[in-house]
């Protein structure tokens, strides 16, 4: 069989090749970010997100969670002996549990859409953009791994080359050309004024008495979303010192050109059995590489820094967000768990629970308790009132006349196993926003608000509507508050099953939830919950019958929300998944006293 030739583009950037007789393919949607690459018969092929395909999903999301406790096991035992540490499992899964379960996920993802590519490719030889800049692999800290993996294209591109350098050398052909241009991330520059100087004072004022309530207070409530003035009762009703620790655990600024302790590095794993050239082993070699500085190199320094704050006595710590992604805080509590503190993690967000857990079940496994929006069938949760929605049951009502629809991006680089949107499967999602807006009365269109993300994350939605509905309305979510937007709401359409939810049905907004549950796959709590929102007209997954509902109610939408059979299926959703309480303040406190005997 004769060999054909192909240019393989990795990623949207853009370099230097001249189109002929050769076939172009693109490995993924992500490629089309790029104008050149989205015209039209521009590729060959492009290759679909094989976590489309909900078999194989649920096959590698068992797969990559049972790899992740085989890793863990053997990698705490390397950063013990590496950093001078005699700490337990658990110490270890606080501090890099939430950077593995991205890692091993988002590169296995990469691993696979190579493996497929050559699979389906046997006879061709593959040219491709050169190597850019390989030290951009070795990340700082959690999120800026993240940040990196799910959207920087020159980080997914050095990927890509190293996968096919390690296993796929026989089917390259050459390197393709050279770059040609990068997009330069758009800085904002910092505007000091009278608004500044203010929270700038205040933040000192936190440090110091945030000082006194980590010495005294028995119960520490750690990067809380309540409304600062809802807090400021809590701890009073508890009798605790106010405090926010917003300066406390601040995580350091680490040096991303520090030079990397090779010599430590190739020990790292040297226990963990694999097969030659396969996934594992490749994982190996790659995570030597990778691993943030701020466990290893920078370890010492952040721990170091949190030393006397971990000199305070056992506590219950309660957190929302920062056991994620502040790395001094995470060292800071694996320190307090390791002394017998308890720790609970309180939910930030919610609504409607997906079929796959987001974090391989991290938060279950590192926490005494975990305070949840929903109520779940688990003893390891307690579901406690979202105290951050009280905010919303406050907004001021303006002139409502805006039909706001409110949605959410898709990854354009996958970096777990979810049961959302993959990759091109935005196109499905946004496709069904487009046919729900057409079907809407002249009248109603003009009064619609697109509202999403856009700042060159994911796959730029907000610029794709404005280019299909060029009179309609958009905002993006960096440049606009969502309670002023829920104040000039008339009607909210929620087109994915998250947070937004809550936040406007909490406001008070007539709302409607819209969205194919072929594309958010739900937990079977969730699902009993969406049928009674269905048979009331809340909850559509036909876009066409969403937008019959919505012209026949747009003329005074508070009738349809506020009649007897919508009231009591809202009354239902909420007691079962944001249930703000009359009593928060007791019930909260209560169980806050309940932690500090």
């Amino acid at each position: 069989m004769k060999t054909q030739h192909t240019i393989l583009v990795t990623t949207a950037i853009n370099f230097n090749f001249k189109k002929s007789k050769n076939n172009i393919s693109l490995l993924g949607e992500w490629c089309k970010t790029n104008e050149r690459y989205s015209k039209k018969n521009f590729a060959h092929k492009v290759q679909k997100c094989h976590w489309t395909d909900i078999n194989k999903l649920n096959k590698d999301s068992s797969y990559i969670k049972n790899q992740y406790e085989g890793i863990l096991n053997i990698l705490y035992k390397d950063l013990n002996k590496l950093n001078n540490k005699k700490k337990d499992k658990r110490y270890w899964r606080i501090i890099i549990g939430p950077w593995l379960t991205f890692y091993i996920a988002a590169m296995f993802d990469r691993w696979e859409t190579i493996r497929i590519f050559f699979k389906k490719n046997r006879n061709i030889k593959t040219s491709y953009l050169k190597n850019i800049d390989k030290k951009i692999l070795t990340s700082k800290n959690t999120l800026n791994f993240l940040i990196n993996a799910q959207n920087n294209d020159i980080w997914n591109h050095e990927n890509f080359l190293r996968i096919i350098n390690f296993n796929y050398k026989e089917n390259i052909n050459h390197e393709a050309g050279t770059i040609s241009f990068l997009k330069k991330k758009r800085i904002k520059s910092i505007q000091y004024n009278f608004k500044t100087i203010i929270k700038y004072f205040i933040k000192l004022v936190d440090t110091v008495i945030s000082f006194f309530a980590l010495k005294y207070n028995k119960v520490i409530l750690e990067s809380f979303y309540f409304c600062k003035s809802d807090l400021i009762k809590l701890h009073l009703k508890s009798k605790m010192i106010p405090a926010f620790y917003k300066n406390t655990f601040k995580d350091l600024e680490l040096n991303s050109n520090r030079t990397l302790e090779y010599n430590k590095r190739k020990l790292i794993l040297k226990d963990l059995n694999f097969s030659n050239k396969s996934f594992l082993h490749f994982l190996v070699v790659s995570l030597r590489n990778d691993l943030p500085i701020c466990f290893l190199e920078e370890f010492n320094k952040i721990n170091n820094s949190v030393n006397y704050l971990s000199k305070q006595k056992k506590k219950t710590i309660i957190t929302m967000t920062s056991h994620f992604f502040n790395e001094r805080f995470k060292i800071w509590l694996a320190e307090m768990t390791s002394k017998g503190s308890k720790l609970q993690i309180a939910h930030h967000g919610g609504s409607l629970p997906p079929k796959l857990a987001l974090f391989i079940d991290h938060n279950e496994k590192i926490s005494d308790k975990i305070l949840s929006w929903f109520k779940f069938n688990k003893k390891i949760f307690k579901q406690m009132s979202p105290v951050q929605l009280l905010r919303y049951k406050k907004i001021h009502n303006k002139s409502k006349n805006s039909c706001l629809i409110l949605a959410c991006e898709t990854n354009r680089y996958p970096i777990r196993c979810q049961s959302w949107p993959y990759v091109e499967q935005y196109k499905l999602w946004f496709n069904d926003i487009n046919v729900m807006v057409e079907n809407l009365q002249p009248i109603i269109q003009k009064k619609v608000i697109y509202r999403c993300s856009s700042e060159e994350i994911g796959f730029e939605t907000v610029d794709r509507f404005k280019q299909k509905f060029k009179k309609l309305k958009s905002t993006d979510i960096y440049q606009s508050n969502l309670t002023d937007e829920l104040s000039k709401a008339k009607l909210t359409i929620c087109t994915y099953p998250d947070t937004t939810i809550a936040d406007s049905i909490m406001s008070g907004t007539p709302t409607i939830i819209v969205f194919s549950t072929k594309l958010y796959r739900l937990s079977k709590q969730s699902n009993k919950i969406i049928k009674y929102l269905k048979k009331n007209n809340i909850f559509f997954d036909d876009m066409k019958k969403a937008s019959k509902h919505i012209n026949n109610i747009w003329s005074d939408p508070n009738i349809w929300w506020k009649s007897s059979k919508v009231q009591i299926a809202l009354v239902k959703f909420k007691k079962e998944a944001f249930n703000v309480r009359e009593n928060w303040i007791e019930e909260w406190s209560n169980h806050i006293n309940t932690q500090s005997q």
